[in-house]
């Protein structure tokens, strides 16, 4: 396949359909250094539409995130972080179920090593509570307990950030950010309680071992 037809292919599948694009899928890998570029394109491009356009418009995206978890494409992990701080492809009817799973094996599959673009991604009203709350409670806790973030680093924001409270709520602060619900002893005793070192096999799935987990 072509990499427009790709794209099409992509970007007309339903997302919530039992069976995902295989064909496309499998040509998009095999044509992996081609794609990527494309793809980020394709995610730039999005971001930069209108609210309307982001809502309604068809969009290969969904497929796009499950193949750069898939490749682990390091280049993709801050757009995708910024994607999900858009409220309008969180709120798009088809993905807000999956998001809930792909949010953490996407994010830590592409992770590039700067924890910056995932505190700002817990931190940000505009993303989705849910995955707001599994990037802090899995993703930051996961990479840190295999040594990818610094320990100091993610407890100094966990610290700050977390609260016992059981809704979000306004920071003290002036810069507008929100707390999340969740108490930052868990992260304390999550750690020193020594759980085993993610593997490569629990930080990375393959793209339809993903989606079919966000299916579920």
């Amino acid at each position: 396949m072509k990499p427009h037809e790709i794209l099409h292919a992509l970007t007309h599948a339903s997302f919530d359909d039992d069976d995902p694009p295989r064909k496309a899928l499998a040509a998009a890998s095999r044509q992996r250094r081609r794609m990527t570029p494309i793809f980020l394109e394709e995610i730039e491009t999005y971001l930069d539409a209108s609210p309307k356009t982001q809502r309604e418009q068809p969009t290969p995206i969904p497929f796009i995130m499950l193949l750069f978890a898939e490749w682990r494409e390091t280049d993709a992990y801050r757009p995708l972080a910024r994607l999900l701080r858009c409220s309008q492809f969180s709120s798009r009817f088809e993905l807000e179920d999956a998001l809930d799973v792909l949010a953490d094996p996407v994010m830590r599959s592409t992770f590039d090593g700067d924890p910056v673009p995932l505190y700002e991604l817990a931190l940000d009203p505009d993303a989705s509570m849910h995955t707001r709350a599994v990037v802090m409670t899995d993703t930051i806790c996961a990479l840190t307990i295999a040594g990818r973030i610094d320990k100091e680093s993610a407890a100094d924001f966990l610290i700050t950030h977390s609260s016992n409270s059981a809704r979000p709520r306004r920071a003290s602060g002036t810069d507008g950010r929100t707390s999340l619900p969740i108490s930052s002893s868990a992260y304390c005793g999550h750690w020193s309680s020594g759980p085993s070192k993610p593997t490569a096999s629990t930080t990375h799935c393959s793209t339809i071992t993903i989606w079919q987990r966000s299916m579920k």
